[in-house]
């Protein structure tokens, strides 16, 4: 691969060659791309190109104001440039296949972002291709080294060789030596007479300088010496040497011993390189055998047991038969023969211990107090023996705590769990109960008579746990569910049980009721109680007339009043007259509508003479 640098006129040839390879075949060192595939990619016009083929060729694309370039597709819509034939159609003849590559898929302005080239690998040849060059476009391809050096470059104007309308214009670089530089290729466009431009750009071409080899090593072992196997990885045949001085074909370096070897290759250009190759000596031996020894009194331990170099290694435990595992678990404590084959037949021997441990604490004691009253005041002490070092409690997976006293419990299940030093638990499940709850129902209630605190009530109460004691309105407080001597009213009684528990019931005494006179006859002119159609009741029984009306024979409203006390009320009481004039002799009715104290309403309404 010692070319000299090659005019992009005489490419055209190379290119149409390879382009019957594989895409993105390796070729001698060579990777040819023509973006009719890309890996694990779905080829669409607009599909963004950077680092699909990074893994592959260590190549990423992108475009030098920071984005990407993006696929473009022979045919319309017009996305890189259009010729004679139509909207992004090369010249007959011309094959680039249905995709090519382009900056940013609008044609517009005077420029392009330069479209670039980056490889995580130096190449020291690169070939590419640019579609329809005229209109004075000019084109610039720059090849970079690692610092930004350029090391090559080549500018391509319309109307050059190879340029023209639809056309394929190629062109090649190549570093002379047997040492690549190139890091980076920047393709910078331009148009020079007013138009649109876009970059079209395909059939990317590049090789690396060196030899593309693989190594297959056979290791020493007990029983056989080491080899080491060359591979070419493309169709370039390379010669090898173990001393850089006799080169042959045969790729196969037999009855080798343990060490480091360099390995010559010398490719067809006669450019010479090495590699090192480790021949490794395979003796089994352990690189660490991790044991975890039981705890909690039970049998879990556990081995595991890593060879190095594995070479198919088989183990064996206790002289049971050979066998490809390497971890063993629940094992009770002691000692265990350790046993090692390697498919070579290497063998290694070496014994294990697995210690014994203590067993998990006991709860012993446990002392519960009940949630009497559902305020929070339940609570659950435990103690422990055995287990190992200093034991811990804890409560429903809580924290844990150094002693075993649970307090401010609710009613529940509750599961309490000792812990010691080595994590050995045991755990027990208790329930926190709250004791009788108090019921309370009204036994009777008896209303007191007119103005007279003679009324009584009684209540009744069961479950509780202890004796009832009663108290009414907070301040009588007496043994007796009977409660005398009572007057109309609400009253709230609480009662508590021997634990605090308490429980509280509203009693609704009725109002008492007084009798109520109504006259049936007034004589408005003779002074006296029934000089006035006044209504009368006990001095003291507090009694308001919402509604005070009177009717004639005919049903028309001769007098109205309303919402004032039925006491000293002298002025509001009808005298037997209707807009200041007598009423004449006869029998009127009267609607009353009266509430007490308590606020319960009567209608009255009956008859009344009036006399003169």
């Amino acid at each position: 691969m010692n070319k000299a640098m090659l005019p992009h006129t005489m490419l055209l040839f190379a290119f149409l060659l390879f382009a019957n390879l594989c895409l993105g075949q390796v070729e001698n060192g060579c990777i040819f791309l023509d973006f009719e595939f890309i890996p694990n990619t779905t080829i669409a016009s607009g599909t963004p190109i950077s680092d699909q083929y990074e893994s592959s060729f260590g190549l990423s694309f992108s475009l030098g104001n920071g984005n990407v370039p993006i696929l473009a597709q022979v045919g319309a819509p017009i996305e890189a440039f259009g010729s004679q034939w139509g909207s992004d159609v090369p010249a007959p003849g011309v094959d680039i296949g249905q995709f090519f590559i382009t900056d940013d898929g609008v044609l517009q302005g005077l420029a392009s972002s330069p479209l670039i080239l980056d490889f995580s690998v130096p190449i020291d040849t690169f070939e590419g291709c640019i579609l329809d060059i005229d209109f004075g476009e000019e084109f610039t391809i720059e090849a970079l080294n690692a610092a930004g050096d350029i090391l090559l470059s080549e500018t391509i104007v319309a109307g050059d060789e190879g340029t023209g309308d639809g056309a394929l214009t190629c062109w090649g670089f190549n570093l002379p030596g047997c040492m690549p530089a190139i890091t980076r290729i920047r393709f910078s466009g331009v148009r020079t007479v007013p138009g649109e431009f876009g970059l079209g750009m395909d059939n990317f071409r590049f090789c690396y300088t060196g030899a593309h080899i693989e190594f297959e090593i056979e290791a020493f072992s007990c029983n056989k010496f080491g080899q080491i196997s060359a591979f070419s990885t493309t169709l370039e045949v390379y010669e090898f040497s173990l001393n850089n001085i006799q080169f042959s074909t045969e790729n196969v370096f037999k009855n080798l011993t343990p060490g480091m070897y360099e390995i010559f290759v010398r490719d067809s250009d006669g450019c010479v390189e090495s590699r090192i190759v480790e021949i490794e000596d395979i003796n089994p031996i352990i690189s660490s055998a991790e044991v975890q020894h039981t705890n909690c009194d039970e049998d879990n331990g556990a081995m595991e047991i890593i060879v190095t170099p594995n070479n198919g290694a088989q183990i064996s435990l206790n002289n049971q038969p050979l066998s490809d595992n390497s971890m063993f678990e629940n094992l009770a404590a002691g000692t265990y023969q350790i046993n090692i084959e390697d498919e070579n037949g290497c063998m290694l021997d070496t014994v294990l211990v697995i210690n014994p441990s203590f067993g998990p604490p006991e709860i012993t004691d446990v002392i519960i107090r009940d949630d009497f009253c559902q305020n929070g005041e339940g609570s659950i002490e435990v103690a422990s023996s055995g287990g190992n070092g200093v034991v811990q409690f804890n409560i429903n997976g809580g924290s844990l705590l150094s002693n075993g006293l649970f307090e401010f419990l609710t009613e529940g299940e509750y599961t309490i769990m000792a812990i010691d030093e080595d994590g050995c638990a045991n755990e027990i499940v208790v329930n926190v109960d709250v004791g009788q709850e108090i019921t309370l129902a009204r036994n009777y209630i008896v209303s007191p008579d007119c103005l007279d605190p003679n009324g009584e009530f009684a209540i009744s109460a069961t479950g509780g746990n202890g004796e009832f004691t009663y108290i009414l309105d907070s301040l009588l407080t007496q043994i007796s569910p009977v409660f005398e001597d009572i007057t109309s009213g609400t009253y709230n009684i609480v009662v508590k049980d021997s634990e605090g528990c308490e429980e509280q019931i509203t009693i609704e005494v009725p109002c008492s009721t007084c009798d109520i006179y109504f006259p049936n006859v007034i004589a408005p002119d003779i002074s006296g109680p029934n000089d006035r159609f006044q209504i009368f009741t006990a001095r003291d029984y507090n009694v308001t007339v919402k509604l005070y009306n009177i009717y004639d024979r005919w049903g028309n409203l001769v007098y109205s009043a309303e919402d004032f006390p039925i006491h000293d009320s002298d002025d509001i009481w009808w005298t037997g007259y209707f807009d200041n004039v007598k009423v004449v002799l006869g029998v009127y009715t009267y609607m009353v509508i009266l509430e007490d104290s308590c606020g319960d309403q009567t209608l009255h309404a009956r008859d009344v003479m009036v006399i003169w």
